[in-house]
């Protein structure tokens, strides 16, 4: 597989592409953006989310987005632009901590994560909506939360931890990271799944028809 350029939009981070309605979104994280690029007339276009970070955005009904920004969850109106704040229980994030990355999950709620950005280890979570749109803690003890997907018949989750690793100078094997967990049920029962060497870097997911990660 050679991979070629699509889309020439320069990002300090992008992530969390999504297809929909034959339309490619994405966010610019450190931007607080979601980019939108319509594949029949080759047009990009943006959303500022008025927030200096954009963790994820997942479409939901009736032209409305799930968004989690910096610290906050927001409702963005794709047709007017329109910014509505979540008014539901946010969990109360650690100094230095930023949401990242998240998908919606089999039963329609979104999971996001959150990620820790000055050198603590395990202060993070995964955190999973509810009916309401209040978020409750899924998994806890992460370092930098990425890459969320199900197996096709929903039975095994599938999570990314980028950081999941004791620092170099703690570490008796640097090699050893990151790691990605394996999760069933209502993600209680968690193994980890694989590590990767280091000079891979930090790394996201996707899960085929035929479970290929």
């Amino acid at each position: 597989m050679q991979a070629s350029l699509h889309i020439d939009a320069r990002h300090e981070l992008a992530e969390g592409p999504v297809w929909h309605n034959n339309t490619l979104y994405w966010v610019n994280i450190t931007e607080g953006r979601l980019y939108r690029h319509d594949a029949e007339t080759d047009t990009l276009s943006h959303f500022d989310l008025e927030s200096s970070a954009l963790g994820v955005a997942l479409p939901a009904k009736d032209d409305w987005w799930w968004t989690a920004r910096e610290r906050d969850c927001a409702w963005l109106h794709e047709p007017t632009g329109r910014i509505v704040p979540m008014e539901h229980p946010i969990p109360d994030l650690p100094p230095a901590h930023r949401f990242n990355d998240g998908y919606t999950g089999p039963d329609g709620h979104p999971w996001v994560g959150s990620a820790a950005l000055a050198d603590t280890r395990e202060t993070a979570s995964l955190y999973r909506s509810d009916d309401s749109g209040a978020l409750h803690v899924a998994l806890p003890g992460i370092t930098l939360s990425n890459g969320l997907g199900w197996s096709p018949d929903n039975t095994r989750f599938y999570y990314v931890d980028s950081l999941a690793h004791p620092s170099d100078q703690q570490s008796p094997n640097p090699a050893r990271v990151p790691a990605r967990w394996q999760c069933s049920g209502r993600s209680q029962h968690r193994r980890r799944w694989t590590r990767l060497a280091r000079h891979l870097g930090r790394f996201g997911r996707v899960t085929d028809s035929w479970e290929n990660r």
